[in-house]
């Protein structure tokens, strides 16, 4: 499937783009996400780019979602972590939220551990507390 999303392991929202995605794909991505908002409850945002779409119609799609999405973000999104096994993509995205920061506290990482670790430290500035036994979803995301 081009995009997975798990919220079986709460308070983290795993989301997971491998492949070209469709328009309809991220439109149920969307629809899945309007299920985690409507819960009300603080989630933590870990996403792996192991493949993407670079279609210009899903890249407006999303900043649109983004935009129209921003309140319930900004109100119950504790943090973001991207994962992505390529340097190059990292200091790309890394560069782009210099110039259009995410609102909310985010990493660019390549490793499931250290995306853990960020959540942990942000979950913990807000009094909360995410279990040490969250285990990685993905078992193609292979530890370095």
């Amino acid at each position: 499937m081009p995009i997975e999303i798990d919220y079986s392991q709460q308070p983290i929202v795993f989301t997971k783009f491998d492949g070209e995605q469709t328009l309809d794909e991220l439109e149920r991505f969307i629809a899945d996400m309007d299920v985690v908002f409507a819960r009300r409850q603080p989630y933590y945002s870990v996403t792996w780019l192991k493949k993407y779409a670079r279609d210009p119609q899903q890249i407006k799609r999303t900043a649109a979602w983004f935009k129209d999405r921003e309140k319930p973000i900004r109100e119950l999104c504790i943090a973001s972590a991207i994962i992505s096994t390529s340097a190059a993509l990292r200091f790309a995205l890394s560069t782009l939220f210099l110039i259009r920061p995410i609102n909310d506290p985010y990493t660019v990482c390549a490793t499931f551990d250290e995306a853990m670790t960020f959540g942990q430290t942000h979950f913990q500035k807000r009094g909360l507390r995410l279990s040490p036994a969250i285990r990685n979803p993905w078992p193609d995301l292979v530890k370095r």
